[in-house]
């Protein structure tokens, strides 16, 4: 509702109440919502059809009946009068709400990319500029369609519609839009999908490929991947305080981006010897006073970031003869030779800092069973 003090104008027709009411002279009304008397306040706007005397004249919504309210109440959230902020700044806000729901970041990040997409999309259909108020389900719609004109998988459009489903309920619920208009459109049925894992061969050739480059970042990102299995954002939030290291063991302190979880990951012998080797390139010391500064650099002295990542993995793929290799390829790896070994499904996950390994428990689960066969 609007604050204290504050008025807007909308125009008779727009209110059906306003008639019954018993303002028929009216062609357009002043309303004050939430007045110090907590009620809404009607304030007839046209002098000159008010008879004389009564030009300050109020009808109270609390003198009303409930059917009069509520078509009143309707009227003021919906109407096309009431200004709706531009796009780009409900955006801002939604980045806001997903983040106080505790979304990780990556999630923030996709959501808003397939919104971004769906705005350019139709942005370019109409040529015009839009509201949220003006798109409808049928948009909705023509957008999965464009999608598969474009060969987009079945899980990409789906992942598009669930973004555009709770941006749209944000929307619904601040009331900018009546209804959810992605909430009517279906989502495509998609089969599970495959899990890309690299053989023994496959790890020694990728391994000896990035120490024959003589690329300490280069060595310590491909190991902490595919002998700790951590993720690329985890890499890339590392700082010089999270590294722990003595003659005998070394790990690193992991915490998620939302600072809710937070475990430690063993670092194997080898990925000990390539992080040395890193620090002492870089110079850096576990108990120097730059304890708050990213662990890893690149080479020109920027943060890391998963892009970053994603192109040392397909380059040194190239070079050892693999192709299509991507981070998450290298961790699920890890995962599936932990569970081969006999460790326990939930000790994985716990390692892992996730919630739920089930997709690779079965692809481990039928690699013993060939084993067997």
């Amino acid at each position: 509702m609007h604050s204290a003090g504050t008025s807007r104008l909308f125009p008779l027709g727009r209110m059906p109440f306003a008639r019954r009411a018993g303002n028929p002279a009216a062609s357009a009304i002043a309303v004050e919502a939430w007045s110090a008397g907590g009620v809404i306040q009607v304030r007839p706007q046209c002098a000159h059809r008010v008879r004389p005397g009564r030009k300050n004249s109020c009808l109270y919504l609390s003198r009303m009946s409930n059917t009069f309210q509520d078509d009143f109440l309707d009227s003021i959230l919906h109407s096309d009068c009431m200004p709706v902020p531009p796009i780009k700044r409900i955006l801002q806000s939604f980045k806001k709400h997903l983040r106080a729901q505790g979304k990780h970041e990556n999630t923030i990040r996709s959501y808003v990319n397939d919104v971004n997409v769906f705005l350019e999309w139709l942005s370019h259909t109409i040529g015009q500029s839009f509201s949220v108020r003006d798109i409808s389900e049928a948009d909705v719609r023509d957008f999965k369609s464009f999608l598969l004109t474009r060969n987009a998988s079945n899980t990409s459009i789906n992942r598009r519609l669930t973004a555009l489903r709770q941006f749209f309920l944000f929307c619904a619920e601040r009331k900018y839009i009546r209804g959810n208009p992605a909430a009517g459109v279906p989502a495509l049925p998609s089969a599970p999908a495959s899990v890309k894992l690299l053989s023994r061969k496959e790890q020694l050739l990728l391994l000896r490929t990035v120490e024959n480059m003589n690329r300490p970042l280069e060595r310590v990102i491909l190991l902490l991947l595919i002998h700790a299995g951590m993720r690329s954002s985890e890499i890339c939030n590392l700082k010089v305080a999270d590294l722990h290291m003595s003659s005998r063991e070394g790990k690193l302190f992991i915490r998620d981006e939302r600072g809710q979880k937070y475990r430690f990951v063993k670092l194997s012998s080898r990925a000990q010897a390539a992080m040395r080797l890193y620090c002492k390139s870089r110079r850096i010391r576990m108990f120097s006073r730059r304890r708050d500064e990213p662990l890893l650099k690149q080479r020109n002295g920027n943060p890391l970031t998963q892009q970053v990542i994603d192109h040392i993995v397909k380059r040194v793929g190239k070079h050892a003869g693999i192709v299509d290799i991507t981070p998450t390829m290298l961790r699920n790896t890890y995962t599936v030779q932990l569970l081969l070994s006999g460790e326990p499904p939930d000790k994985v996950a716990l390692r892992l800092g996730t919630k739920s390994i089930a997709a690779l428990k079965r692809v481990a689960d039928q690699m013993k069973e060939n084993d067997r066969r």
